[in-house]
């Protein structure tokens, strides 16, 4: 099979081609100013300047100030107080994803709405020891994961079959249809509190 002209893999060599002129130029351009600091420096040191020295010790300074730049850094951003500048956002816990589902409803994005209303679902299932969400888990697979009776199940699947019929089907949504959906997952939710 792997006799065929298509897996004879062979390295190709490329011409190699002359740099360009101005390439060149530029080159020996930069040579020239190397190869002058090279001898005022050799001259520098046979008159008695010592420039390896000096540039050591310009080098040494040069490190030590950066390392303790470095280090002032790090301890002011391991300080409290040291984020005061950066805006902070909003706690995304259950009662955010509550209200950011109501919110986004009142925006008729009924999809992401019905996404928020999942997440704050299952967190508050999480906080009351009914689930135990994974990372990468879609809404049907948490659905399936809680512990709930078989009824409970049976309607968070349908509501879950709903949500993927909205967000990824299109089906159309309304105010009303997306309130009773979410009185329906409160319920659910809800009823775990007790």
């Amino acid at each position: 099979m792997f006799a065929a002209p298509a897996y004879d893999w062979r390295a190709v060599t490329m011409p190699t081609e002359d740099p360009p002129g101005w390439f060149a130029r530029m080159l020996q351009w930069v040579g020239g100013i190397i190869r002058n600091i090279l001898e005022w420096s050799r001259g520098a040191e046979a008159a008695g300047v010592p420039v390896t020295l000096i540039l050591s010790l310009v080098a040494v300074v040069i490190l030590i100030h950066a390392a303790y730049s470095f280090a002032r850094e790090a301890r002011r951003a391991g300080q409290e107080g040291s984020t005061a500048g950066i805006p902070r956002s909003p706690q995304r816990n259950e009662a955010w994803y509550w209200g950011r589902a109501v919110a986004l409803a009142g925006e008729g994005r009924y999809s992401a709405a019905m996404l928020a209303a999942f997440h704050a679902a299952t967190l508050r299932l999480e906080s009351r020891g009914a689930l135990r969400p994974r990372p990468g888990a879609t809404p049907r697979e948490l659905a399936r994961a809680a512990t709930l009776s078989p009824a409970e199940r049976a309607r968070l699947e349908s509501l879950v079959l709903a949500l993927y019929g909205v967000a990824f089907a299109a089906e159309p949504m309304d105010a009303a249809a997306f309130a009773d959906w979410l009185g329906a997952l409160r319920g659910i939710v809800d009823a775990r509190a007790h």
